[in-house]
């Protein structure tokens, strides 16, 4: 991601030696979001976040739903209001983090 953003490649070479190639992909499409039409979605091990919704999973028996373009400052839980938003973050953050 580092690299991309600073319009840079990756050496195959460094004093000498071979550098093992990296893994993983760039996190810059999810930075810039690149894809106007859909949200950007991010998951974290206790969280999820798709556009301005943001599910927080501290306490898996009752998720907290926040607003954030009204809410920034996460003090007004919605998951009563919106269970379906609640379920498709859930299942959004557990395809993530699927038991392996």
């Amino acid at each position: 991601t580092c690299l991309e953003l600073a319009n840079v490649t990756y050496p195959s070479q460094f004093r000498s030696r071979t550098l093992i190639s990296m893994a993983g992909q760039s996190l810059s499409p999810a930075l810039y979001n690149a894809d106007q039409k859909k949200p950007r979605v991010l998951v974290w091990p206790k969280a999820a976040r798709c556009g301005e919704w943001k599910l927080g999973l501290e306490n898996r028996q009752s998720p907290e739903l926040y607003q954030l373009s009204q809410d920034r400052n996460e003090k007004q839980n919605l998951a009563a209001e919106f269970p379906d938003r609640v379920s498709r973050l859930t299942q959004i953050h557990a395809n993530r983090f699927s038991r392996r």
